[in-house]
């Protein structure tokens, strides 16, 4: 199945040779690109003082200026403030781009989860692993 999976890439990525470099990039980009819900979860302390202070504003905002995710929501974990962020993941370092604003700032917590839509989820092969773990 990973063979296979590295084949269909490899064909993709074929069948794009002969269009213009930059729709090669554009469609390797794509494809390496993973969509991941972050949750960053911030205690009580600094987040309360900020708000005193009128700086957790100023503070969220440029955080999502520098991140630029997809969308934003905030809601509570545990009794705690919680940003939820839809962002896109290139490479494994990119974590700490999105992840470090908060550890510093807001001493939150923070967690990656993969996204996948229902298109994606229609091609995962996850009948046939059904029918093979059946």
């Amino acid at each position: 199945m990973h063979q296979q999976k590295i084949i269909q890439t490899y064909i993709k990525v074929k069948d794009c040779i002969t269009k213009p470099n930059d729709l090669l990039i554009h469609y390797i980009k794509k494809e390496q690109t993973m969509k991941m819900l972050l949750r960053a979860v911030m205690p009580l302390e600094p987040f309360n003082s900020m708000v005193h202070k009128g700086t957790v504003g100023k503070n969220l905002e440029k955080i999502m200026g520098d991140l630029k995710p997809e969308s934003v929501y905030f809601t509570l974990t545990d009794g705690e403030r919680t940003a939820l962020m839809v962002v896109n993941i290139n490479k494994p370092s990119d974590y700490v781009k999105y992840a470090e604003p908060f550890f510093l700032l807001f001493d939150a917590e923070c967690s990656f989860d993969i996204l996948m839509s229902a298109d994606e989820l229609k091609t995962s092969g996850i009948e046939e692993i059904g029918k093979k773990y059946a």
